[in-house]
Parts: structure tokens; C-alpha cells; sequence
């Protein structure tokens, strides 16, 4: 009884609704009369007008001159001006306004294809978004967001926003083709393949995989002609099935986010803390005064000289003393007084001849070979080696250049071997490095060397020292910070400018001048001046001379050399050419310009100061795997375009996508209603569909029907 009656109210309900589609006027006004009760107890303020309970409540859309009137007929509801306005704060008034307000924004997401166009670009900004915050962060340490969120967390929001985002148009377009696809007779399995395709990734992967074997027999294979037709006629389900692909490499979106950002170790500079490097541009050391232009060496000085000779370490700029506390530090281009030298193979200038020596008194002289290095003048004397010696050095001041001049003569104790000798000098000169610091290991590299020449200038003191000034160099340009700076001169003294002779500016005199004479003179930014000074020099000499002038190695079988270590060094074991004494030199001077970039006359004031590198974690980004989020929202903005293109007149009214109202406003024809009257499964309805095949056509009474 119940199941005739409920049968019976839905037919009339079917038979108004086609009636109002038809356009019956008295029928949808009796329709709106009987309805109109009901709409008033739900909603009195949305549709007043049709109230019968009240004749006298002023409507929401009356004109004042309407209010004022039925105000004036006594009604306690209105009561003039201020009965309005209360009326229009009412909690009744502003509820109806978000009422409107609700519908006409549904009605605008729903009409055509706004939604699927809104999702799209909220794809695109996601993507969008992506890119630039990737962009900023790359190659930087971790930003310090609030709740410790990480850009791997803000990539996966934006990544979920896209991927349901590509889902709407995605699923909404395979409903719509599934209406479009039943414009021809069709199998009606497929109404229910395209629903399941458009409801998740199960279904897309049946639907992807499904194939009508009708289509195939209709298709001739034979005739390549005929493909073109083939898929045109079968265009909706190609389409869907790309949507249902895309479907599918959506859930492989999060993993390749996940790709895109790692961590490494990276360097940073830490500003909070400082670091400097010794240089100089002026020295002056010495110890102990011990009379005119005379002093003792200072301790620094002497220790350097007696390690480079003794044993040089392997590094020795680790012997500077920098300020870098994080242990990895960077230094700009810095230039610094220091020491150089120079060698030279002279063992063309060696002769060997026979003397006549008495090796004990009292015996009888006998003839001895001698090997002889010719001396340049009486303060550089000949060099020799008699008997059982086979090396022997000497040192001498040089010329007004060089702190010394250092001589080596070899050879073998063999009559066959030959004789090798060898001249070095020591000057002073102004090094140009690139220094850093890493891992608490320092790593120095010598871009250039400009020598130092005699000062042309007398009595030219350096800054507030005693010390007389003997070397110096001015230089037209000078690094600061860095940067090579011409530098700006004075005709006349000024704060923080030195006096410079002409003759010192860029260049190396070696002569001694005539100090009697007067001298022009121009002045030099303080840090575009050179200095050396008389007593520095000359301790070092001392030094020098003391540790290296006559020391040989004699042999006495079966030994194979007795010396003094220094000299041993010099030697090698016989082993001393070029390339071996070049070595030795440079460590010596490399020993001694470490204690004269720290101890010059300025002090650390002076000092490069360089930036302090510390370790952190850093943001890198792997752009490759960026290009797969890409790629999808570019196929899936390409899907919407061609479904919108290939969609027939009129599709923002006829945009049913997933909707079920169509279902139930398109009846089935009696036949197919018959074959499925009996039926109570899903599985059997299937059956019945697979062998069914329907069309959406529009009836002559003007009723859409599957058919």
C-alpha cells in the first residue's frame, strides 16, 4: 500500500515537473499559490508579499511612501523610521542578506565551468608559488619559521592544495564527457565506466584499461583512411581516458615534492664575529740596543731563522698568528712588507787546478786539487775546496739591495764528478697574498713581489721608531678591502701622509744617494708607503752570517759527510742543485717574513681583516624534479582547453558534469525499463547494460530520454 502511494506521489511530482517545463503559467501559479504558506512559515522576511496571515506587514521590496502607509494603518510591527531601521539591524535582516549572499556565489561557482577555471588557477599559483619560494631560499641556510615549520612542509601544502586543485577539473570534465559520449547509441555500461572513472583513482585505472569491443568491429583496420573518422566518433572516451591518466600520475605528486629540496653543508659568514690576518707596512725589529745602528736580534726574528735552517715546518704560514675562531675564515688580497730572495747556477764561473799545500807542518808539500768559485771584489772573496771537503758556504753583506749574499760551492769527492756553485740574495720586498683559513689549516698563495730600493731621502725615520729608515717603496696604487685604489698624493705634509722621494715611487734604486744634496720630495698616503729599517737589516745580516758563512762538509771514510746541520741541509747529501737551493731559500725567507708581518711598526691595527665562515645546513634545490608538478598542471590546463573546445554549442547551460539530476529528470525508454524492472543487484544490472545501448535524444514532447 505504502510502496502504490509513494509510487503514485512521485508520477504526479514528475507529471509537474514536466508541466512546469512546458510552460504551463496557471499551473506554476497554483504551484506557487499552494507553496506560498509554507514559504512564509520557513521565511517571512524572504517572500512577505505572499503572506496571508499578515495583510498588513510591509514587504521587504515596498518603496518609504509603502512603509510610511502601512505604519500609519497602526501596525505594531512598524512604527516608522525607526522601526526600520531596527528592523533592518535585526539578526533576521542580516541573516537574509548572508542567504542572498550564499546564493548568488553557488550560482556563480556552479554556472559553466568557473569552478574548474578557479581550480586551475589555484594550480598555477600553487605552482607558482612554489617556484618563488624555492627561488629565495636556494643556496641559503634553513629559514627559522614559526612552529619550527620546515620548506619541506610548506612544499607539501602547496602541493596538496594543487593536487586536489587538479583534481576538480579533472573528474568534473570525464562527467561531462560521459553526457557528451551519449550524444551517439552508446552501451549503457559506459554511463556507469565514466561515473567510476570521475569518482578516484580506482575507477580512473578500469576505465583507462576498458575498450568496447564493439568499437573495434565497427572500425576498419584495414582502411588507414577510416582512423581519422574512428577517433573522431570516439573522441569523448579518448579525452576522458587522458583525464584518467592524469588521475593517476596525481598520486605520484607528493613523492617527487619530497625530491625537490635537500639539505647540505654549506658556508656562511657570520658577521657577528671578527678575524684579521698579520701584515705590515713598515718593520723595524730588532732587540737590545748595543750602540750606534746596532742592536741584538729580537727573539721572534731568531727563532724563525734557526727553525728555517734547522727544520722547517711543512706549512709555514700556520705559524701566523690569526684571529679566526670558527677555524674557516677568508681573507681579501692583502700586500705586506716581507723578504724575498733570488738564485742563480754559477757553476760555469768554477775552476779547478792544482795547488801545492803543506797538509801538516813539517811535512813535505805535496799538489792538491782545489776547486775555486771566483770572488766579485774584497768584500766578496774567492770560495774553495781542498782535500776531503766537499761543501762549503760563505756569506757576505752583497750589494746595497741585498741583506746577504749567500755562496755555495760542491763537489763530490770524486775525480770525475764535476763541481756545482750556486749565488742566492736576500732583499726585502712588498708580497701580495690570497689568504684563507679552513679548518683551522691556513692556505696562502703568492700572486707578486715588488723589491724595495735604497731610500732616497735622509734621516727619514719610520713612524715613531729609531729606527732609521732604509728600504722603501711607494706604490701608485695600493689594496683596500680588497681593491686595488690608485693612490692620491700632496705637495705637502699632511695627517696620515709619509715623505717619498720620486725616485722610490714604483721603482728600486740600488745606489746610495747623496744625502748632502736636497731631494724633492712628495707625499703618500700612509698605505701606499714601504718601509725597512737600517737596524732591522742589520741584525738579520748578522744572524745570517753567523749561522751560515763558512760552513762546509768534510768526508772521511767510511763516513759519508761531517757538518754543521745547516749546511747538511744545504747539501742533501751531494744532491744540491737548483731546484734544491731554491727550496731552502724559500723557506728561509718565507720563516722570516712571518715575524715582520707581525711584529711591524703599526701593530694589528693594521691587520687584513677578513669575514668568519661558519658551517650550517643549506637549502638546495633540485629543479629536475619540480618539472614533473609542472608538467601536470600544464596537461591538465591543456585537458580543460580541449574539452572546452571540443564541447558542443552551448555548454555553460549544458555543464551537467557530475550532477545526478540528470538521471533522474531523463526517463528510459519502456524497453529498456523492462529489462531492468526485475532485476535487485548491481552485478545484474551491469549485465544488462553491457548488452544495452542507449542515446540521449530529446522526445517530440520535448522530454530528454535515454532511448
Amino acid at each position: 500500500m505504502e510502496s502504490s502511494q509513494h509510487t503514485r506521489v512521485s508520477n504526479e511530482a514528475a507529471n509537474a515537473i514536466r508541466s512546469s517545463s512546458a510552460g504551463g503559467d496557471a499551473t506554476e501559479h497554483a504551484t506557487r499559490e499552494q507553496q506560498q504558506p509554507e514559504l512564509h512559515e520557513v521565511s517571512p522576511l524572504l517572500n512577505v508579499e505572499h503572506s496571508t496571515h499578515s495583510p498588513t506587514a510591509s514587504p521587504a521590496g515596498a518603496t518609504t511612501k509603502e512603509r510610511m502607509s502601512v505604519a500609519k494603518t497602526g501596525n505594531s510591527s512598524w512604527k516608522g523610521w525607526k522601526g526600520w531601521t531596527a528592523w533592518r539591524n535585526s539578526k533576521r535582516w542580516k541573516s537574509a542578506k548572508r542567504w542572498k549572499f550564499w546564493k548568488g556565489w553557488k550560482k556563480f561557482w556552479s554556472h559553466g565551468w568557473v569552478a574548474e577555471a578557479l581550480s586551475c588557477a589555484i594550480a598555477v599559483t600553487c605552482l607558482i608559488a612554489t617556484v618563488i619560494t624555492l627561488s629565495l631560499h636556494q643556496g641559503k641556510t634553513l629559514p627559522e619559521w614559526p612552529l619550527s615549520m620546515t620548506i619541506n612542509a610548506l612544499i607539501a601544502i602547496f602541493t596538496t592544495i594543487l593536487k586536489a586543485s587538479l583534481a576538480v577539473p579533472l573528474t568534473a570534465g570525464i562527467s561531462q564527457l560521459k553526457w557528451q559520449w551519449f550524444q551517439q547509441s552508446r552501451a549503457l555500461i559506459d554511463l556507469e565506466r565514466f561515473d567510476s572513472a570521475s569518482r578516484g583513482p580506482m575507477g580512473a585505472a578500469r576505465f583507462l584499461f576498458d575498450a568496447n569491443k564493439e568499437d573495434f568491429d565497427d572500425a576498419d583496420w584495414r582502411h588507414f583512411w577510416k582512423y581519422p573518422l574512428f577517433l573522431l566518433r570516439n573522441s569523448a572516451s579518448y579525452i576522458a581516458k587522458f583525464a584518467s591518466f592524469l588521475t593517476l600520475l596525481s598520486l605520484a605528486i607528493d613523492p617527487f615534492s619530497q625530491q625537490i629540496v635537500r639539505y647540505i653543508d654549506c658556508s656562511q659568514i657570520d658577521s657577528s664575529q671578527t678575524t684579521a690576518i698579520p701584515r705590515t707596512n713598515a718593520y723595524g725589529g730588532a732587540g737590545g740596543h748595543t750602540g750606534a745602528n746596532s742592536a741584538a736580534i729580537d727573539a721572534p726574528m731568531a727563532v724563525a731563522i734557526n727553525t728555517a735552517l734547522v727544520n722547517p715546518p711543512q706549512d709555514i704560514s700556520s705559524l701566523l698568528s690569526i684571529q679566526c675562531g670558527s677555524g674557516n675564515c677568508t681573507f681579501p688580497e692583502l700586500s705586506t712588507v716581507g723578504l724575498c730572495y733570488s738564485c742563480q747556477d754559477v757553476s760555469n764561473q768554477v775552476t779547478i787546478v792544482n795547488r801545492t799545500e803543506t797538509e801538516v807542518p813539517g811535512s813535505q808539500p805535496e799538489e792538491v786539487e782545489t776547486v775555486i768559485l771566483p770572488g766579485s771584489d774584497s768584500d766578496t772573496p774567492e770560495l774553495t775546496i781542498v782535500r776531503n771537503t766537499v761543501f762549503n758556504a760563505s756569506v757576505t753583506g752583497g750589494d746595497p739591495l741585498s741583506i746577504i749574499q749567500l755562496r755555495t760551492l760542491s763537489k763530490p769527492n770524486d775525480p770525475n764528478a764535476g763541481a756545482s756553485a750556486f749565488t742566492c740574495a736576500i732583499s726585502t720586498c712588498v708580497k701580495t697574498y690570497n689568504s684563507s683559513v679552513t679548518k683551522l689549516i691556513t692556505n696562502e698563495s703568492l700572486v707578486s713581489s715588488q723589491p724595495m730600493g735604497v731610500t732616497q731621502l735622509p734621516n727619514q725615520k719610520i713612524g715613531d721608531d729609531i729606527d732609521f729608515n732604509l728600504f722603501s717603496l711607494a706604490t701608485s696604487r695600493t689594496l683596500r678591502n680588497g681593491q686595488w685604489e690608485k693612490c692620491e698624493t700632496k705637495t705637502n705634509t699632511a695627517p696620515g701622509f709619509l715623505p717619498i722621494a720620486p725616485a722610490n715611487i714604483d721603482a728600486a734604486p740600488a745606489a746610495w744617494p747623496n744625502y748632502s744634496q736636497p731631494r724633492e720630495t712628495i707625499y703618500y698616503p700612509q698605505d701606499c708607503v714601504w718601509q725597512f729599517g737600517q737596524v732591522a737589516r742589520s741584525v738579520i745580516t748578522g744572524e745570517l752570517m753567523r749561522l751560515l758563512d763558512g760552513q762546509a762538509i768534510q768526508i772521511y771514510p767510511p763516513s759519508t759527510g761531517v757538518g754543521n746541520i745547516t749546511a747538511m741541509n744545504i747539501w742533501r747529501n751531494g744532491s744540491i742543485d737548483l731546484m734544491s737551493i731554491n727550496g731552502f731559500m724559500q723557506n728561509l725567507t718565507d720563516m722570516m717574513t712571518v715575524p715582520i708581518r707581525q711584529r711591524g711598526i703599526e701593530g694589528p691595527k693594521v691587520w687584513a681583516q677578513g669575514q668568519v665562515i661558519v658551517m650550517s645546513s643549506c637549502v638546495d634545490v633540485r629543479w629536475a624534479w619540480l618539472s614533473y608538478s609542472a608538467a601536470l598542471v600544464g596537461l591538465a590546463l591543456a585537458f580543460q582547453i580541449l574539452l572546452v573546445l571540443q564541447s558542443p554549442e552551448g555548454v555553460l547551460d549544458k555543464a551537467w558534469k557530475s550532477s545526478c539530476l540528470p538521471i533522474l529528470f531523463c526517463s528510459l525508454d519502456d524497453s529498456l525499463g523492462q529489462q531492468i524492472r526485475y532485476k535487485k543487484t548491481k552485478n545484474e544490472m551491469e549485465k544488462v547494460a553491457e548488452s544495452a545501448w542507449a542515446q540521449l535524444v530529446q522526445t517530440r514532447e520535448g522530454v530528454t530520454a535515454f532511448t
